[in-house]
């Protein structure tokens, strides 16, 4: 299965209040125009979910960085995101076949894991394309 384009799109809609953080302006953006699914889930734990699943030809969806930041927990550092592979992990805890990338939120950087190696990293809007 290859993953041609992710976007990182939201699961929540709700900024906590009093955020106030220096990418606040900046967002996490995510499409998959193929016919493989994908999802990101961004936290320390399973639990802490950032993603939906996208299909072939879906609108891309934007993530403000402090919903970034808050799931992560902080807002400067690093904080690991869960690439899933498989649509049947949607919605689930955990599992599934998935690859973890790296996010310095500090610059936004994403940072593929050693066993994707094509991988192509862009910034504003964030962008990390698998092809």
């Amino acid at each position: 299965m290859k993953i041609k384009s992710l976007i990182l799109s939201t699961a929540a809609a709700v900024l906590l209040a009093g955020t106030s953080l220096a990418m606040a302006d900046n967002v996490l953006t995510t499409t998959n125009n193929s016919n493989d699914y994908s999802s990101v889930k961004v936290g320390p734990l399973c639990s802490g979910t950032l993603g939906q699943w996208t299909g072939p030809g879906q609108p891309q969806t934007k993530t403000p960085w402090a919903i970034v930041t808050s799931l992560c927990g902080k807002s400067t550092g690093s904080c690991n995101a869960t690439l899933y592979l498989d649509p049947t992990t949607v919605g689930k805890t955990c599992g599934g076949s998935s690859a973890t990338v790296s996010m310095d939120l500090s610059s936004g950087n994403i940072s593929a894991p050693s066993s994707l190696d094509d991988i192509n990293i862009s910034t504003a809007p964030y962008q990390l394309t698998i092809g």
